[in-house]
């Protein structure tokens, strides 16, 4: 204990305090990857510091735990981001949240992840723990600490980035790992606001269905693998109102393999241009298409799409003009 006693003395110290805090400055330079964003991350810890100081009265325990804070919701981000490729947002709790099934999926999947992320938030609470306890009040009043916090707070509207106020969706796909979450906050009263696309959309007649004429030449010469391009789409069996729509994706299968790319048609050019064509990886591009070619029958899944016996082809046909699903 007087170990762990000596310590905490040594953390409370102004100086350590103040190289902590520089280095956590230069932490969010590489978190942000670009300094124009930096400020803002710097005026949330700030203002978490002074909502904690107003609380606590303890200066440095207060500095310390919103540097831990906002540093947990920073590497949960970049996290996401290396996986996701989008930042945490904060719809992953609302919807997330709730689900069993998303919780037994991460503990299946990503244990390997999970444990040190937890080990490291146990770790942060028993080091706030000892700081709360070393860490002596100062005697400010609460009016003095209100003002401490008003002006702390004031900071974060005034560093906003300018990036975020024109379009969020991208900034989230920009590895803003400190940053992300909160400016996700602004996107809750989508939650409650009925947008004006939503009423025009409810004030619309019931329209007739879309043609289903897409031809993809001769049905005894079909190709090998179908794309099906269906990005931010949602499952048509949960909509009452769209004809046919039950058992939509059921109908790919038993040999469907589904996939998510934020690279819309780009990464089905890279598949014809590259992965399939020569095997060399562009990333997770490349991953989303090796289990087609890696499970395709014997002889035939590395085969080039260049020409030879056996060589697969892709399909190329498409109806985007009029039609509720783009084939690719």
């Amino acid at each position: 204990m007087a170990q762990l006693h000596n310590l905490g003395r040594l953390l409370c110290h102004p100086l350590t305090l103040a190289v902590v805090s520089l280095a956590g400055v230069f932490a969010a330079g590489r978190a942000e990857h670009e300094w124009l964003s930096v400020p803002f991350s710097l005026a949330l810890v700030a203002a978490l510091a002074g909502l904690l100081f107003l609380a606590s009265g303890r200066l440095v325990f207060s500095v310390y735990l919103a540097w831990m804070g906002i540093a947990f919701i920073t590497v949960v981000s970049a996290i996401k981001f290396r996986m996701k490729g989008f930042s945490l947002h904060f719809y992953d709790t609302v919807f997330v949240s709730k689900d069993p099934e998303v919780y037994r999926f991460l503990l299946g999947s990503y244990l390997h992840l999970i444990a040190p992320v937890v080990v490291a938030l146990v770790l942060g609470i028993g080091a706030a723990i000892l700081l709360f306890r070393i860490d002596r009040k100062i005697g400010w009043p609460v009016s003095a600490r209100v003002l401490v916090m008003a002006a702390l707070v004031v900071l974060v509207p005034l560093t906003f980035p300018a990036e975020a106020s024109k379009d969020r969706y991208f900034y989230y796909m920009q590895g803003r790992h400190m940053s992300a979450f909160f400016v996700s906050l602004l996107d809750l009263h989508n939650l409650v606001v009925e947008s004006g696309f939503e009423k025009r959309l409810q004030a619309v007649a019931p329209q007739p269905p879309f043609a289903d004429a897409v031809d993809c030449g001769d049905r005894s010469n079909l190709p090998d693998v179908f794309f099906v391009l269906s990005e931010s789409q949602s499952d048509p069996g949960y909509f009452p109102q769209v004809g046919n729509g039950a058992g939509f994706l059921q109908r790919f299968a038993p040999k469907a393999h589904a996939a998510s790319d934020a690279g819309r048609d780009v990464w089905r050019r890279h598949l014809d241009h590259q992965s399939v064509a020569d095997d060399r990886p562009v990333g997770h591009r490349f991953r989303l298409a090796k289990p087609l070619f890696d499970h395709h029958p014997a002889g035939q899944g590395r085969r080039r799409l260049a020409g030879g016996a056996g060589a697969l082809r892709l399909s190329n046909c498409r109806d985007d003009a009029d039609g509720l699903f783009v084939r690719q």
